[in-house]
């Protein structure tokens, strides 16, 4: 870009370019939960080792082990405090489920770490900072609660006494271009809205319950982790003692944009994803600032440090998780299970009884899907394809939302005879499916009680 010869034209075409691919992504993508780059580490492992749920944990897995290369090398850290480092992470509550457990959190949670690790570590140039926030939104779309602390810390990384404030300015603007990267894919979501989010124009900006903390997610992190907060707070006062608390006004200012987004949408506050997102940024730098400054400490010997470390892995191994405090769900939620017993049963039913073309399954996350996983043939699968896709088709036409339960829509699948319904459909659900069962002749065959699934799951029969 340096050496350019016709700067004129070729800007010309770069936003001809730009506008042009906006004007299709307004009139061609719909809103989506998620970011066109969030199952891209899925999707390879998918196309190497095929469709199976091996897949999709060993992505995730190598989507970890990237972020722990990424702070061995950045850091240049000892082995022994990037191996210590590591368990700490992964011993903690907050993360060891989701080592292997796919989950979108992680991503933003990943953003949050290296911006701030960029800031405090590396004092890196503001456009890479920029670069790397629109490159993680591309993956989940929270990763934008960092922009704040990264403009914050563009616009203070130029000194003004030196180079004047009109480059001081200029210098800022120029190093948030990176952000146009992120804006085709940012802007749809955030003006239509996602299904946690409303759109733009329906959001209530109150600020008093924005900011409040009862009911929170904050209050939600106070009451799940209790005295394992004392891990960030002797952080913190060590960073105090060190005078190089300028970082926590970052970290702060990531915690609260977070915050102000999650309250601003409709996101459950009992979900661990979410306190993920929100607090998990703080406990991995927390982490890697007290394991790597303790480690770089000439007076104490290797022996002493390695002895230390190990009894501190004792402690927290021994710490007994499920003292949390009684009021947070967190381990009443799906974080820290995997989904399996459930699944295996309706597939097992399913095939048994040959009801591929007679069968319809309710819930978030009971799509076709799930018979790749668990390795149907591509006939069956099709043939159970063919209702689902009609059924989702019929939920467009009649602008139902995907998630909403409306038997109106069932009855014209004249060839269903068979519902699955979980994820707490059916609890949210029952008046309209009583009278479903009574006035088009229905019954409740079935019935497992939640056990390592979101939730109970029955199974509906047509009367013939």
């Amino acid at each position: 870009f340096k050496n350019q010869i016709n700067i004129k034209k070729n800007s010309f075409f770069y936003i001809s370019l730009f506008i042009l691919k906006l004007i299709l992504i307004l009139i061609n993508t719909q809103s989506d939960v998620h970011p066109p780059l969030n199952y891209l580490p899925a999707s390879i492992f998918i196309v190497i080792f095929g469709m199976n749920i091996m897949s999709i944990k060993s992505s995730i897995i190598f989507v970890n082990v990237l972020f722990i290369i990424y702070l061995y090398n950045r850091l240049k850290l000892s082995e022994i405090s990037a191996i210590f480092i590591s368990i700490f992470i992964f011993s903690m509550p907050l993360f060891k489920n989701y080592s292997i457990y796919f989950d979108q959190s992680i991503y933003s949670m990943f953003c949050f770490s290296v911006v701030i690790i960029e800031i405090f570590y590396k004092k890196t140039k503001p456009d890479y900072l920029i670069l790397i926030i629109s490159i993680f939104s591309l993956f989940r779309y929270s990763s934008i609660a960092a922009y704040p602390a990264a403009f914050i810390y563009c616009y203070m990384y130029y000194n003004p006494k030196t180079i004047g404030w009109r480059n001081k300015i200029r210098k800022f603007l120029q190093s948030l271009t990176p952000i146009l990267l992120s804006i085709p894919v940012l802007i749809f979501p955030i003006l239509m809205g996602t299904p946690t989010t409303d759109k733009l124009y329906k959001i209530d900006t109150n600020i008093a319950e924005i900011l409040q903390f009862h009911g929170s997610l904050t209050e939600d992190i106070f009451l799940t982790y209790g005295v394992l907060l004392l891990i960030p707070l002797i952080c913190s006062i060590l960073l105090l003692f060190l005078k190089n608390a300028q970082i926590l006004f970052y970290i702060f200012t990531i915690y609260l944009s977070y915050h102000l987004i999650f309250s601003a949408s409709n996101g459950a506050e009992d979900a661990p994803k979410y306190l993920l997102e929100q607090i998990g940024f703080v406990y991995i730098f927390s982490f890697t600032f007290l394991i790597s400054t303790f480690y770089n400490q000439k007076k104490i010997t290797n022996y002493l440090k390695f002895s230390f470390l190990v009894f501190l892995l004792f402690i927290l191994s021994n710490y007994n998780f499920n003292r949390f405090n009684t009021q947070s769900n967190y381990h009443k939620t799906y974080g820290l299970y995997f989904r399996s017993n459930s699944q295996n049963y309706i597939v097992d039913y399913i095939k048994s009884n040959n009801l591929y073309d007679k069968s319809l399954l309710i819930g978030l996350d009971y799509g076709p899907m799930l018979f790749g996983l668990y390795q149907t043939p591509l006939v069956d699968f099709k043939k159970y394809a063919n209702n689902w896709y009609q059924y989702v088709l019929l939920k467009r036409n009649n602008e139902v939302d995907l998630y909403t339960l409306e038997f109106d829509i069932i009855k014209q699948l004249q060839n269903i005879e068979y519902l699955f319904i979980s994820d707490y459909s059916f609890n949210y659900n029952q008046n309209k499916i009583k009278k479903f069962i009574n006035d088009d002749k229905w019954e409740i065959t079935g019935k497992i009680e939640k056990t390592n699934n979101f939730s109970d799951l029955y199974i509906l029969k047509k009367l013939h």
